[in-house]
This record gives structure tokens, C-alpha cells and sequence, in this order.
């Protein structure tokens, strides 16, 4: 049993200029290779859209 129970989210916050991005998911929901997918994709979406 988990705290959060099936999810995928996605936190961010800033401080002193500086984003930070917090992944939550729960296995096995979600493998280690298809999570590392998710967070690769999601930074490059970003990437691309500030650009």
C-alpha cells in the first residue's frame, strides 16, 4: 500500500532564481524506464517552449 496510491504528478518551485521539479510516482504504476521517459520528454518540452 502506498500513501499516495496510483499517481503521476509533477511539483515545481522556485527559490532564489532556481526551479525545482519534483516527480512523484508510485511503482508499479509507472517502471524506472518508462518514469525516466516521462521526465526526459517533460524537460525538453520545457526546453523547447522557452526557447
Amino acid at each position: 500500500m502506498t500513501i499516495f496510491g496510483s499517481v503521476f504528478a509533477v511539483s515545481v518551485s522556485t527559490f532564489q532564481d532556481k526551479i525545482t521539479f519534483n516527480f512523484v510516482y508510485t511503482q508499479p504504476l509507472v517502471s524506472q524506464t518508462v518514469i525516466e521517459k516521462l521526465i526526459k520528454d517533460s524537460m525538453e518540452y520545457l526546453v523547447i517552449s522557452c526557447n
